[in-house]
């Protein structure tokens, strides 16, 4: 959430050069998302404590059992936007944060996801109108590759937190 508010965003890809992408491009495509795109991925219900405090609740909310999420977390103009998403795009995503071209990525997710295909077009289609994607690159990886987005940062009170975005600060080095 902090790397999100705080990254500089990069001009966007826009739907029209989204949409002129031939089909028999898009295996050897590298998604390049702005700095602010990331995933987490936690046993509880981290969002959902999230939202509660946000709204000024001050007593926690009524059920804090362990309850999985995964987050897509990005920004909307100043905001901090996270969104529950399921499993397999959060598998799409680390892939795609991770280095990993659209064909390498699918191939890995093809025996969890069967005959029955996943809604790529509309997931792509949300990220590019949501300004998340700042372009593909075709045939060789992307010239900035991003950080090993299982690295692990110091946070403000010294304890360990694992991130799953492309860049660390400098300062955080």
């Amino acid at each position: 959430v902090w790397n999100a508010f705080h990254s500089f965003d990069e001009s966007p890809m826009d739907l029209r050069e989204f949409s002129e992408v031939p089909l028999e491009d898009w295996n050897q495509a590298w998604v390049v998302f702005q700095p602010f795109v990331g995933i987490s991925s936690s046993s509880w219900p981290v969002l959902d404590i999230w939202r509660h405090r946000r709204e000024g609740a001050k007593k926690p909310a009524s059920d804090l059992s362990p309850a999985p999420q995964m987050i897509l977390v990005g920004r909307k103009g100043d905001q901090v936007v996270c969104t529950l998403i399921d499993k397999i795009q959060y598998r799409l995503l680390d892939g795609l944060l991770g280095g990993l071209s659209l064909g390498e990525v699918c191939e890995q997710l093809a025996d969890e996801t069967g005959d029955e295909l996943p809604p790529l077009s509309a997931w792509f289609s949300h990220w590019v109108s949501e300004g998340f994607i700042i372009r593909l690159e075709f045939s060789r990886r992307p010239v900035a590759q991003p950080l090993d987005h299982k690295a692990v940062r110091k946070i403000g009170d010294g304890s360990i937190s694992s991130v799953k975005n492309r860049t660390l600060p400098d300062f955080q080095k």
